[in-house]
């Protein structure tokens, strides 16, 4: 790559306020990260006195010691459209490798592009999406304001690269579309974003896959996803993070979901050494409705903290939550569910579930699910449940000739079939094949 298009690089959190001034964006965006800075600055990191951050201490990162870098100046070349894909692009690093869309959905106003790329247009006077731009402007401007911890104006002064998917109204998408952030490097920071954005009607898919390029090599990743379905519109959106085990990650997510409309939310966790992640959807007007759902596998000496809201602030609105986990080795879990209801949001009907199932001694898994209720006739209520393999079941394989490996796999996948059977169809396999690598890699450990 030429040299002219390389990005400068940035050291530590005292280099942002540098970062933003280098940006090729319009005035409203840099205006969105200075608030964002502005507040990042008044504030201290979480710690261990903080409800939510009680049992997962980041006080031995020190932040200021990791480079970081936007995308470099240069367009995303032409991906290829695998099949059953109605879009696709590539990330390595901050880099865009590949950005490929179907024609007819373009056609049809779909717009699937890099975040650079869309805000560079808009600030050169180019053609663009107004409802695409919009749907930026008013999302990234929104979570910028949220102050309730550090980690979140902290990556929304900073991201440093990303996608937009946005549907108008009226279009329904079958097949996927697919964003893959690849993370490589040592001492390093990315601070991938993702907005999506349906209309009222239309309907849509969203897989995000977030793996590590190399074995080795500590990143970490703050990832921020900003999703908003419209009047009647449904959307599924599908994360997997998979980083290797020197990495961390720190993640923030809202859904926003207007009247009778539907978002889908589902969290795969499997790598890193350390991870925390938070999802809030908020379920803004009447009908509003949501489902939120994941699968985590910690092993060896990983830490994951999970947090769920349902934030109900519209009448007649109902959302389920359903998270499952397993732990094995020297791993610790955790799950933090809460149900929120305003006192504008009478005939709420919402109900959280977690269940984790601990493999060996060592092992820790907690659940900490709750309710805050501001008004009457509502239906909210939790259920959390953390246990061993049922030794009559792992009898009953074994009087069926299954060996203690087959009987081992066998029910520890059944314990996770029940949501990864909601994924979407084309993520499926590929869960079941994590899952069962986790538990081999377990049997070897013990052997």
């Amino acid at each position: 790559m030429d040299s002219s298009h390389v990005a400068p690089a940035f050291t530590g959190t005292g280099d942002i306020h540098k970062f933003i001034e280098t940006r090729d964006e319009p005035a409203w965006m840099l205006d969105i990260r200075r608030a964002a800075l502005e507040n990042f600055s008044r504030m201290e990191w979480p710690t261990p006195q903080d409800e939510e951050w009680r049992r997962s201490d980041i006080g031995n990162y020190d932040f200021d010691s990791y480079d970081f870098a936007g995308a470099p100046d240069a367009e995303a070349p032409a991906g290829d459209l695998p099949d059953g894909v109605a879009g696709r692009i590539d990330f390595d690093g901050p880099t865009s490798t590949g950005v490929a869309l179907s024609s007819e959905l373009s056609r049809r106003g779909v717009v699937f592009d890099s975040l650079e790329h869309l805000l560079k247009r808009v600030r050169a006077g180019e053609k663009a999406s107004d409802g695409a731009v919009d749907a930026v402007k008013r999302l990234l401007g929104g979570s910028a304001a949220w102050d309730e911890n550090r980690t979140f104006p902290f990556h929304y002064s900073a991201w440093t690269h990303g996608v937009v998917l946005y549907v108008p109204a009226g279009v329904m998408v079958e097949e996927p579309f697919v964003v893959s952030f690849s993370e490589s490097g040592d001492g390093r920071l990315s601070l991938p974003q993702i907005v999506g954005a349906v209309g009222q009607g239309a309907d849509a898919t969203l897989i995000q896959q977030v793996r590590a390029a190399e074995d080795e090599g500590e990143v970490f990743l703050s990832d921020g996803v900003d999703l908003e379905v419209g009047a009647g519109g449904r959307l599924s959106f599908f994360a997997h993070h998979d980083l290797n085990i020197d990495s961390s990650t720190v993640s923030n997510g809202f859904g926003r979901v207007g009247r009778d409309a539907h978002l889908h939310h589902f969290l795969s966790s499997f790598g890193g050494m350390f991870s925390k992640f938070r999802f809030d959807v908020i379920l803004q007007d009447q009908g509003a409705d949501a489902l939120i759902d994941g699968i985590y596998f910690g092993r060896e000496d990983q830490h994951m903290d999970l947090r769920t809201v349902q934030d109900h602030r519209g009448h007649h609105t109902g959302s389920r939550t359903f998270y499952k986990g397993a732990v094995k080795d020297e791993a610790r879990s955790v799950y933090q569910g809460l149900i929120k209801v305003d006192h504008d949001a009478p005939q709420t009907d919402a109900y959280l579930t977690n269940n984790n199932l601990i493999l060996n001694d060592g092992a820790r898994s907690d659940s900490i699910p709750s309710l805050q209720i501001n008004t009457d006739d509502v239906k909210c209520s939790h259920g959390s449940t953390t246990g061993r393999i049922d030794q009559r079941q792992l009898f009953y394989l074994l009087t069926r000739g299954y060996n203690p490996t087959e009987a081992r796999v066998m029910l520890v996948q059944g314990f996770f079939e029940e949501l990864i059977s909601r994924a979407p169809a084309v993520v499926q396999e590929e869960l079941r094949n994590e899952v069962e690598e986790r538990i081999l890699a377990e049997e070897d450990d013990e052997e």
